[in-house]
């Protein structure tokens, strides 16, 4: 049949019309005016044609649709597709299906891009990294040649008390009858001289008079040790000796200076006792608390049950904590520094009597030399080192300090040596400097030592080796001094030279504080570091 004419030109055909059309020709046979009439009422009632549906992942169309929705794609207008399923109905699903699949692709490179990218760093913090590194394994080196120099000091200024102190005392005994019979008043040194050799003098008879060492040994390994461990009266003692290092130089000083330069008369001779009972306290309470140590440790390397590491673990990471966790300046590291030579240069001669004692209770039994003493005394060094370079290394990674600076601290203790004319002075410029007090660790050698090697009998072998450990000490004093006095020249004359010129790398001065410009006023001063000691008070940087 023909389209309908009149205004149905392109309507659908519903299958209402198609009925009620085949349903009006076979009831009756009108004529096709009628017909044609009756098609056209009905195709007006008939409701507007539905627009094509849009898929539900927006207005976009799909390829096959063209621009009035209908389908022209020939495998969708084949009449053999079952009509179950609508065709933008089946192209939603296959949108849906194609999301999935973009879902699995984006899930694929993330993980491709997790796993096989990153290799590359950024340059600037590579070098960064690299650089500190470096400095990280610099520092202990530098520090270990800084660390050798100061014990090559401090047991120089031990062997200048031991060795020359006594000769220069005889002298002085033998020099001030005559002084007196010309009615001239002493030299200053005399007076210092001999007051010191009194002070070691009265604090080692108390000792040797009133202190048994074996009966303290075994009070403390016995009786003392069940009350409270050993590790706990070790750190006990090493804070106490640590205060009276503090503030013992200045009375010895006060006590000198008033013997030396003070007019004489009634008050000063009240005040001279007085200065010197308090001296004397102060050298017999220092000596104790040294030879308590001394006894603590000699418990430790003789007992069964790792007391000794446990003391050495305690101490070490006690002032690990204490010292790395703090902002500091030069200033400060070059008083830790100072500080970490003392100590350690007060646990090498710890050691040394703790050595000695034990041989000497065994008869120099060298295999238990090898077996037992060696690796217990070796234990313990390594350790304090090995605490000594991490406490440094991590000191100067967090306060950003060049390992350079280790090398300005040496030059700041051949300065000294240099500038130095007399024995004498050298040794008084290295206790200002590090904070060593000689006199009560001679008092417990002289202590230790007269109680280990017996000088009474009639064999006389005593004091043959009294006097022979004397004699040799005397050498090595001599012999530290020449090589000390040689290297400082040989540097003077480089430096004239110009063959080592100054690093210019560092300044030679730092604040004591923050420097800073305040309101109407001038900068803060700064402090050259060769004018710092142990007794300076420096404040931290905030």
């Amino acid at each position: 049949r023909g389209a309908p004419k009149g205004g149905g030109v392109g309507m659908p055909v519903t299958p209402a019309t198609r009925s009620r059309k085949t349903g009006g020709l076979r009831s009756r046979s009108g004529s096709r005016q009628d017909l044609h009439r009756h098609d056209s009422e009905e195709n007006a009632k008939s409701p507007p044609p539905r627009p094509p549906r849009q898929s539900s992942r927006g207005s976009r169309r799909h390829p096959s649709l063209d621009e009035d929705g209908e389908d022209s794609n020939d495998s969708l207008a084949d009449p053999q597709r079952p009509s179950s399923l609508d065709p933008v109905d089946e192209l939603a699903a296959g949108g849906e299906a194609s999301a999935h699949g973009g879902v699995l692709a984006d899930m694929a490179q993330y993980f491709t891009d997790e796993v096989f990218q990153g290799y590359e760093m950024d340059s600037e913090a590579s070098e960064m990294t690299e650089m500190r590194a470096i400095r990280a394994l610099q520092v202990p080196l530098e520090l270990e040649k800084f660390i050798a120099l100061g014990l090559t000091l401090c047991l120089n200024c031990f062997l200048e008390f031991a060795t020359y102190l006594p000769l220069r005392a005889v002298y002085a005994l033998v020099a001030l009858p005559f002084s007196a019979l010309q009615l001239q008043k002493p030299a200053p040194g005399m007076v210092r001289d001999l007051l010191r050799c009194a002070l070691v003098i009265v604090s080692s008879y108390l000792h040797l008079q009133h202190v048994d060492v074996s009966q303290a040994y075994h009070w403390i390994r016995g009786e003392l040790q069940s009350i409270i461990k050993l590790y706990v009266l070790f750190n006990v003692f090493d804070i106490v000796d640590k205060l009276f290092c503090s503030f013992g130089q200045d009375i010895l000083d006060t006590l000198f200076y008033h013997a030396s330069y003070k007019t004489r008369g009634v008050t000063w001779a009240s005040r001279f006792v007085l200065y010197f009972a308090v001296a004397t306290a102060y050298v017999c309470l220092h000596s104790w608390i040294t030879l308590m140590q001394y006894v603590i440790l000699n418990v430790a390397v003789n007992s069964a049950n790792n007391a000794l590491l446990t003391i050495v673990i305690s101490n070490q990471f006690v002032e690990l904590k204490g010292s790395v966790f703090k902002r500091s300046g030069q200033g400060n590291l070059f008083q830790v520094s100072c500080s970490d030579i003392r100590e350690r240069f007060h646990f090498c001669c710890l050691l040394l009597l703790v050595l000695v004692r034990n041989m000497v209770a065994k008869r120099w039994d060298w295999a238990y030399f090898y077996d037992t003493l060696l690796p217990a005394v070796m234990m313990v060094y390594v350790s304090e080192v090995i605490v000594d370079n991490a406490k440094h290394v991590f000191v100067t990674r967090f306060n950003n300090l060049d390992p350079s600076i280790y090398q300005k601290f040496r030059r700041v203790l051949w300065k000294d040596i240099a500038g130095s004319s007399t024995s004498q002075g050298l040794s008084l410029k290295v206790v200002r400097r590090m904070g060593f007090t000689p006199i009560p660790l001679l008092s417990l050698f002289y202590i230790v030592l007269s109680t280990t090697v017996p000088i009474t009998g009639n064999t006389g072998l005593g004091w043959t080796v009294v006097v022979g450990i004397f004699c040799g000490l005397l050498v090595l004093k001599v012999l530290i001094g020449i090589i000390l006095r040689r290297i400082v020249a040989s540097k003077v004359v480089r430096q004239q030279r110009g063959e080592s010129p100054p690093n210019p790398d560092y300044d030679v001065r730092f604040p004591m504080e923050r420097v800073d410009k305040p309101m109407g006023g001038e900068m803060k001063p700064d402090v050259p570091l060769d004018q710092v000691n142990r007794f300076t008070m420096m404040s931290r940087i905030s």
